[in-house]
């Protein structure tokens, strides 16, 4: 049974109501359960919260309105934070491109669409990792070995090395299990995450705009 994800969607009008960012969202996805709108502390934006049936239909509706243009400003929207927890803990498939050329997040975002589902885009020092729903995308994206000018290498899943038995006095003393990366010791992708109750507007880089009728 799939789990229900919550997209946040941050930059609306403040004129926007819980009706109106529904007919909006439902264009492009028949899996909203709920939606629910609030004000933001500054009163010039609204920002909501999309329950959905499932995490397809949540990429589906991101994919569709991430950095689209309603009402002259750009809208924004992402996976709540609980539950991209969730889903990074679920069976995802990663490449890691190095020493690439990339000029924003959506910009890759974007060109990896070619190769199949994506789930997130992460930009690192001259290198990203991006993230994919099934192994098929992965593989596609593996085969084409060069993207903007970056090798293509699948990424390393964390190795998590076994317990030793240290003798000590004629007792055997378990170690701790640790946990290491191959890649880096920083966390997984470096993100922050935002609780499923609080919601906040961040700030992206805008590279690619398109227009759309308005909420």
């Amino acid at each position: 049974m799939q789990q229900e994800v919550i997209v946040y969607i941050t930059g609306i009008c403040p004129q926007a109501t819980r009706e109106s960012v529904y007919r909006y969202c439902a264009q492009f996805t028949g899996e909203i359960i709920n939606v629910n709108v609030f004000p933001t502390n500054d009163g010039y934006n609204n920002l909501a919260n999309v329950t959905l049936h499932s995490i397809v239909g949540a990429s589906n509706l991101i994919n569709a309105i991430n950095y689209r243009i309603v009402d002259g400003k750009p809208i924004y929207a992402n996976i709540c934070g609980y539950d991209v927890i969730r889903i990074q803990n679920e069976e995802l498939y990663s490449i890691f491109i190095s020493h690439g050329y990339f000029s924003s997040e959506r910009d890759l975002f974007e060109q990896c669409l070619e190769f199949g589902q994506v789930f997130r885009v992460k930009l690192l020092n001259g290198c990203a990792i991006v993230q994919f729903y099934n192994e098929e995308s992965m593989i596609r994206a593996l085969n084409a070995r060069t993207i903007r000018g970056g090798n293509v290498s699948k990424k390393t899943q964390r190795k998590v090395s076994k317990p030793q038995v240290v003798v000590k006095d004629n007792v055997s003393v378990q170690s701790k299990v640790s946990y290491k990366s191959q890649k880096s010791n920083k966390s997984n992708l470096g993100v922050s995450y935002v609780p499923r109750e609080k919601v906040g507007v961040f700030k992206f880089e805008i590279t690619h705009q398109s227009s759309s009728s308005a909420m």
